[in-house]
């Protein structure tokens, strides 16, 4: 899930400072650039790549100290990695690279071919992880992108060192879980809500994202409307709908997840009730750990805490 309710909030005070005309200052843009300038002061770099099925973006870099594994940072729905993880992939930079990756159909990763599964979603990471010559990475998967992240544990357990899965329930989820979902939100699809069309719909998935989201102006909604959710819509929409098919399907899946795992949870999350992170964290022998005043997008609204708790849980993985 994306949303940006404290960062924008910092970036609306900077354009109010600056007394810059409200049109004129486009907040979300602008705290992009801070992050950017954040992430390349931390050694990671912007890179695109051709590959046979993907044109994929994605930042890679730090400063290993040889002898931690790479960590792929992926991404929820609606994002880009620079919106979800500029916080945790620079201070995982500062001692392992870091690959933090676009999904294919978001931010600037571009599918050669329309395939709105997690399998493709999983073939495009592993592509890149073969153009990058990396064997075996450890993985940190926020909601959507934590079904990528644990289908390529399961699925080529040799490639996940370390498993992290965010507010994401992998296989453990149900259809009887969905149907609970959208009878919460009152909606007959998902996608109405992960893929907002107008302001009020961008100030539902804040609150949905965030414990206590900051006040924000419409104006500075209507600008996250227009540069976070424009392109792409369509796709997106196939994404969830090959994503519910998946679910259908879950007992059937091949593969098991090997790697030592850690499940990180907000405790207040309404899309993914802590109950299922308990239930994956038992299906995983994962520790589980709660996060307090947080809901879904934990990595932004307790980034300390989160980055507190992926570099423990690695300190112990070694090259």
């Amino acid at each position: 899930m994306t949303a940006c309710r404290h960062t924008m909030t910092r970036a609306l005070c900077t354009c109010i400072a600056a007394a810059l005309l409200l049109t004129a200052c486009n907040v979300i843009q602008q705290q992009g650039k801070r992050y950017e300038a954040r992430l390349e002061a931390a050694h990671l770099e912007w890179k695109e790549v051709e590959l046979p099925a993907h044109q994929l973006g994605y930042w890679v870099g730090g400063t290993p100290d040889g002898r931690h594994r790479p960590v792929l940072l992926v991404h929820g729905f609606g994002a880009s990695g620079l919106w979800q993880w500029s916080e945790q992939a620079t201070a995982l930079a500062r001692d392992r690279t870091v690959v933090m990756p676009d999904l294919p159909w978001f931010g600037k990763s571009k599918p050669k071919e329309k395939d709105f599964t997690i399998d493709g979603q999983v073939a495009a990471m592993t592509a890149l992880l073969d153009h990058l010559k990396l064997a075996q990475v450890d993985v940190v998967g926020i909601s959507y992108g934590g079904i990528v992240a644990y289908e390529l544990a399961a699925l080529q357990p040799a490639r996940v060192g370390r498993l992290v899965l965010i507010d994401s329930p992998g296989r453990e989820y149900t259809l009887a879980d969905y149907e609970a979902l959208l009878k919460r939100f009152d909606t007959d699809d998902f996608a109405k809500v992960l893929i907002p069309s107008d302001t009020a719909g961008v100030r539902r998935l804040m609150a949905l994202a965030y414990d206590s989201p900051p006040w924000v102006p419409e104006w500075a909604e209507a600008q996250a409307l227009d540069t976070l959710y424009k392109n792409g819509r369509d796709e997106q929409t196939a994404l969830l709908h090959g994503l519910v098919a998946l679910i259908a399907s879950a007992s059937q899946r091949p593969g098991e997840v090997k790697a030592p795992a850690l499940v990180i949870w907000g405790k207040n999350d309404d899309v993914f009730p802590l109950a299922l992170g308990e239930r994956v964290a038992k299906r995983l022998g994962a520790k589980l750990e709660v996060v307090e005043k947080a809901k879904h997008f934990v990595p932004s609204e307790q980034p300390a805490l989160v980055t507190s708790a992926l570099r423990r849980f690695f300190a112990a993985a070694s090259m």
